[in-house]
C-alpha cells in the first residue's frame, strides 16, 4: 500500500466547496471539478437501523472529484477568532461558517496516530478539528478518491484503504504510522502536512 502523501495526491491547494451538515449524515465537502454520483440500493449489515435505511436508497449526488464525509466523529469549524461552530451550533451561524469555508483551499492536514483526530487547514485562515466519538473501528471521516479508491480514518487508530466497491467485512485495517516531528506540527499554509499512515510504501 502507498504512503499517505501518495494517496492524497491532487487534493493539496483543491477549492472547498458544496460544504453540508445534515442532523443524520453529519458534515461533508467537495474538493475538485463537479462530477455525478449515482449509489444503487444495497443491503447493509450494519448493526444500526439508521445506516439500513439510509443503504436500502438510491442516491443521485453532485459532489467533487474528491469528497470528504466526517461521519461518526465531533467536529469545529473555526473561521476566525470570532466565529467557531460545531454540529450543535444554532442553524444560522452554523450556515454562516460553512458558506465562508467555501471557496477556502486546503493547505495543511495534521492526524493524531493514537486517536485518528484530525485537523485540516485551510488559506483564508479556516481550521476545521475532528474527533473521534467512541474509540472503535467506526471511521472518524473518510476521502473519496478521483481513481474510486476511499481512505478512511478510524476512531481505533488505524485506517484503510481500498476500492470503494469492497465490502467492508474485506476492509484491512493498518495502525496510523507515528508522524515525524516535522509533520506533527500545526499545519502551515501552502503546504500539505500528512503523517504517513503506512508503514510499506508497496502500490495498491
Amino acid at each position: 500500500m502507498k504512503a499517505t502523501s501518495d494517496l492524497t495526491h491532487g487534493i493539496h491547494g483543491l477549492l472547498c466547496w458544496g460544504v453540508t451538515w445534515d442532523s443524520q449524515l453529519n458534515l461533508s465537502m467537495s474538493f475538485g471539478e463537479p462530477t455525478l454520483r449515482i449509489r444503487e440500493p444495497y443491503v447493509s449489515k450494519s448493526r444500526s437501523p439508521r445506516l439500513r435505511e439510509h443503504a436500502s436508497y438510491r442516491q443521485v449526488r453532485i459532489r467533487g472529484k474528491w469528497w470528504l464525509w466526517i461521519f461518526c466523529a465531533r467536529w469545529k469549524l473555526t473561521i476566525s477568532h470570532s466565529m467557531a461552530v460545531t454540529g450543535s451550533s444554532p442553524q444560522w451561524k452554523r450556515n454562516m461558517a460553512m458558506a465562508r469555508l467555501d471557496g477556502q483551499r486546503l493547505t495543511g492536514v495534521a492526524i493524531d496516530p493514537l486517536t485518528g483526530a484530525t485537523e485540516f487547514a485551510f488559506d483564508l485562515g479556516a481550521s476545521l478539528q475532528v474527533r473521534r466519538l467512541v474509540a472503535d473501528d467506526s471511521d472518524i471521516w473518510t476521502l473519496y478518491k478521483p481513481n474510486g479508491y476511499v481512505l478512511g480514518i478510524r476512531g481505533d487508530g488505524t485506517c484503510t484503504h481500498a476500492k470503494g466497491t469492497t465490502p467492508g467485512d474485506k476492509l484491512k485495517a493498518t495502525k496510523i504510522k507515528s508522524p515525524t516531528r516535522r509533520q506533527s506540527q500545526r499545519p502551515q499554509p501552502s503546504r500539505l502536512v500528512l503523517p504517513n499512515l503506512f508503514s510499506n510504501e508497496t502500490s495498491d
